[in-house]
């Protein structure tokens, strides 16, 4: 089997995945799926044979079992459209978890608690809360991000098509106020590919889990009885419920985020080409104002940018 796997790999994966979805699949079948089932041949996976590899992952990881059903089926649908088997070996097997859909977003009190809490906490990741908050986006984006996608000049994160989920160029401007961290934050050496946020000046940083063990414990302490459990990716929905708050149009924070459509229609979706930089540039600077509003305590002197 580990020679279809390869093929898999070479032939699809990484031909058709964003680099860090190509890592990630490798990843799970490198440690999960190879040492199960590497030296079967092909034809004789079954689907009890799925099913006991999901529910083992399961009992570990829940979550993570789902994503491994996922690729487990894809290669399984691959394999079929290549010819190599007759019928998908994962055909009649579920997801052995249920995700709940997260709503989650900060309040007033917990976003100004968490902004104090990043702001003493060390670089590189008070910056990297400050700026997930400032712009709404994705963790991967903001941690990941390398000089050549700091665009000083323009006031802007130019993020290739590579690097994005959808596959597509996206622009990010920068507020005021995000400028302010980019501007401050130490960099070690010239090279565009070198990344922002690192701490031995090669790889982006990574450790998150400790240090938002900290931060957690510092928004108990600041909060008190009000404290509720929160994800980094909180801070992205918080971000687009404040924009929509401030009259933000959809569609408009769609392109903030780099969501492809946010009702748009599949018409509108093709033949409107506007990019909507300017608006999205008017948008993220009216979020860091209110921001910065809030943090100054001046909450009655918060208004929506466009009338409603």
């Amino acid at each position: 089997m580990s020679e279809q796997v390869k093929a898999y790999f070479r032939r699809h994966v990484r031909k058709n995945q964003r680099d860090k979805t190509a890592t990630e699949v490798e990843r799970l079948f490198t440690r999960d799926v190879l040492p199960v089932w590497g030296s079967k041949n092909i034809d004789q996976i079954t689907k009890r044979d799925v099913v006991r590899l999901i529910n083992g992952k399961a009992d570990q990881a829940p979550i993570m079992a789902n994503r491994l059903h996922s690729h487990v089926s894809h290669f399984a649908g691959w394999l079929v459209s290549q010819g190599v088997i007759e019928s998908s070996f994962a055909e009649g097997t579920r997801k052995p978890s249920n995700e709940e859909k997260r709503d989650r977003v900060l309040n007033d009190t917990e976003i100004v608690a968490l902004w104090n809490i990043a702001c003493s906490a060390a670089y590189p990741f008070g910056d990297i809360i400050r700026l997930l908050m400032l712009t709404g986006a994705r963790k991967s984006e903001i941690s990941h991000l390398r000089w050549s996608e700091v665009d000083i000049e323009g006031e802007r994160l130019v993020f290739p098509a590579e690097r994005m989920k959808g596959g597509a160029k996206h622009i990010i401007p920068l507020s005021s106020q995000a400028m302010g961290i980019i501007q401050t934050l130490p960099r070690f050496g010239r090279s565009g590919s070198q990344p922002v946020f690192t701490t031995n000046g090669k790889t982006s940083v990574s450790g998150f889990s400790k240090f938002k063990t900290r931060i957690d414990n510092q928004m108990k302490v600041a909060l008190g009885d009000a404290f509720e459990p929160w994800r980094l990716h909180d801070l992205r929905r918080t971000a687009a419920t404040n924009l929509a708050a401030l009259g933000i149009r959809l569609e408009v924070i769609a392109k903030v985020q780099a969501h492809k459509s946010n009702g748009a229609s599949a018409v509108q979706q093709i033949y409107n080409r506007h990019s909507y930089e300017e608006e999205a540039k008017a948008a993220l600077g009216a979020w860091g104002n209110k921001l910065s509003m809030l943090l100054n305590g001046e909450t009655d002197n918060v208004v929506a940018l466009y009338a409603k």
